[in-house]
């Protein structure tokens, strides 16, 4: 199989919701030929969590990972100045 030499890659998304609270951050994986899946890939204490990017509530989350970004990366920026 292709994706032998991969072991990373979600393979099959997972069942049911993350709680906001429990994610760190998160990667994109695309269905290259390397994997088979587009997906979310939820970073959390516990290890990675393969979310399907077609889900309200998983580009919920990444917008409230990226809203919190923004925040850090503008007080950041204030205080270089």
């Amino acid at each position: 199989s292709l994706y032998v030499s991969y072991p990373d890659c979600c393979r099959r998304y997972m069942r049911g919701k993350l709680p906001y609270s429990a994610i760190k951050g998160y990667s994109v994986q695309t269905d290259t030929e390397m994997c088979p899946i587009n997906a979310i890939i939820f970073h959390t204490k516990k290890g990675k969590a393969c979310a399907n990017p077609a889900l309200k509530w998983v580009i919920d989350a990444i917008d409230r990972i990226r809203k919190k970004a923004q925040k850090i990366h503008q007080r950041s920026s204030q205080l270089q100045k």
